[in-house]
Formats: structure tokens, sequence, C-alpha cells
């Protein structure tokens, strides 16, 4: 009996959490990650139709939302490190070292966690200017008042762009093909090729 490919991949990379050696495919990659997105369009579009129906203004509404909202961001944490390990073995695919992933990591989770608490308080708008937030926090309590906006300025520009770079440079290698053969990192993963049952 054939297991669902999507459930055996995310099955697999879980496994494999804290390996951060090896290699992981494409099919891999985006398998796992195809998994929780659809289980979060789903629960979105059961929220948008209840809302729909005029249930929004209801308590039970907002506790259903409540509920998602903290589910999406439980799920996201949980799934962090099992990400992470993937990715680091994707880029082990092309040829490259996990650090590159690591700096984007680095660079990124105070920004994101202000974005992710933006959106779970319904403020769409601030989860958009979170990095600026932040930079104009760093800076009012570092410099003096009338350095402060400028130096906050420059700060946000600078880890727009430093994270723009590096985004663009994993999401570019992610997206590569892997290396036919043996490379440094070892040899090529036999997981999405090899028959499921």
């Amino acid at each position: 009996m054939h297991e669902f490919f999507l459930i055996a991949n995310f099955r697999n990379v879980l496994q494999h959490t804290f390996t951060l050696k090896g290699r992981s495919t494409r099919r891999e990659l985006f398998g796992f990650i195809a998994l929780p997105w659809l289980v979060y369009i789903a629960a979105a579009i059961i929220l948008a139709v209840i809302g729909a129906l005029g249930a929004d203004q209801s308590k039970a509404y907002a506790s259903v939302q409540l509920w998602f909202t903290m589910f999406f961001i439980a799920s996201l944490l949980v799934l962090f490190i099992p990400f992470f390990s993937l990715g680091v073995r994707r880029l082990h695919d092309v040829g490259f070292s996990g650090k590159w992933l690591t700096w984007w990591c680095i660079i990124n989770p105070i920004p994101l966690f202000m974005a992710f608490s933006a959106l779970a308080s319904g403020e769409p708008f601030m989860a958009i200017m979170a990095p600026f937030v932040l930079s104009s926090l760093i800076c009012q309590l570092i410099l003096p008042a009338e350095l402060a906006a400028g130096a906050a300025l420059a700060l946000s520009i600078i880890y727009l762009f430093t994270n723009f770079i590096l985004s663009f440079l994993v999401v570019v290698l992610f997206l590569t093909v892997g290396d036919k053969g043996r490379n440094r990192y070892g040899e090529p993963s036999s997981f999405s090729t090899k028959q499921i049952s």
C-alpha cells in the first residue's frame, strides 16, 4: 500500500529534525512546506466561510479565530527546527554551507515575531512596519533624541537591504537543482525517489 507523498515526506523530515548532515532535494523541501500550508489555507477558508455567514461578530467566532491564530503561531515555532535542518541539508544538496541559512535566521527572528504579533492582533499595517519599529526602538535606547530618527531610518534600510539579499540568495539556492552524484556533503538524498510503502 502506497502512502500519500506529502505525509510520508513530512514524517521523514520530522524524523530527521536534528540532522544537519547530508542532503535533501527540492521535492523534500517543498513537500514539507506544502502540507502545513494546505492545513492553514483550509482553516482560513473555514474561518472566512464562518465570517461570511454573519458570525464574525459573535464570541464563538472570535474564540475560533483566536485558537486558529494560536495554532498558527505555535505550529510555526514547532516546525522551525525541522525546517531549519531541512534547509541546511537542501543547501548542502547544491554544494553550499548551511551558514547562509543561519545568517538569514539570525537577522529575522525579532522582526518576524513582531510581524506575527501584529497580524495576530489584527494590525496588518504594523506587521509591515515591524522592521522600522524595531530600528526606532533600538536607536531611541542608545542614541540621543536628535540622532535617533535618522539612525532608525538608516538602520531600517540596511536591515531591509541585507534581508532582501540573503532571502533572495536562500530562495535561489532552494530552487536550484542539486548536484548530481556525490559532493562534499555526501550522496544525493534518495528519499523522494524511492518507493514509499
